[in-house]
């Protein structure tokens, strides 16, 4: 017996006759809260907290929170324009319909380019650095030593099998673990509010 082909799902603008694109591509398939999470684990929390406080501190000293706050601006305002394009601008494309759209298709195809150029290769290092640390905890407080390549090399095949099975999986295991990491980083914030360490808390630090 025959198998049916996959469905295709058509783009239109919703004139009649006039279509965009047909593609295979599941509508839908992606909620509010995947995209939120796959955009915010994109940036990392746990290692941008964990490994790029000591290098912020090591230029600001102690008024590295204000320099968080000042950041804080920064990223709200970048963000504020981002949801503005993205009102205008209804796309799966991000950077790549923006720019297009805004400054020209060279240039969007430059940005497209870049960004697909950076992001596939990103894992690699943060893999291995994470083995890096994995290795140095184990060997510390267990006295296991377990290589870093050891778990690069199990969990890119595990990454490229969630990809493969489509992005409902892989999605979905984006919010488990997005959600264990906000846990984590939010449980060791409310641990160092608690119990400061000496000096306790000043707002001596937002002094410019």
């Amino acid at each position: 017996m025959a198998t049916k082909p996959p469905r295709e799902n058509v783009a239109s603008t919703g004139e009649p006759g006039e279509v965009l694109a047909t593609t295979q591509l599941q509508v839908r398939a992606l909620g509010l809260t995947g995209a939120l999470m796959q955009n915010i684990t994109a940036i990392a929390p746990a290692i941008t907290a964990f490994f790029f406080t000591a290098t912020i501190v090591g230029f600001t000293g102690a008024i590295s929170p204000f320099a968080y706050f000042l950041g804080f601006l920064v990223v709200l305002a970048l963000g504020m324009c981002l949801v503005q394009l993205a009102k205008l601008f209804p796309s799966a494309g991000g950077y790549f319909t923006y720019v297009s759209r805004t400054l020209g298709p060279r240039a969007g195809f430059l940005t497209g380019w870049a960004y697909t150029l950076y992001s596939p290769i990103i894992a690699g290092p943060i893999l291995a650095f994470f083995g890096y640390i994995l290795q140095g905890e184990l060997q510390a407080n267990y006295g296991i030593n377990v290589p870093w390549w050891v778990f690069a090399l199990v969990a890119i095949p595990v990454i490229a099998v969630l990809g493969f099975y489509g992005i409902k999986l892989s999605v979905r295991a984006i919010v488990i673990l997005g959600g264990l990491e906000f846990l984590i980083v939010l449980a060791l914030g409310l641990s160092g509010l608690i119990s400061p360490g000496p000096g306790g808390f000043t707002v001596r630090v937002f002094d410019p």
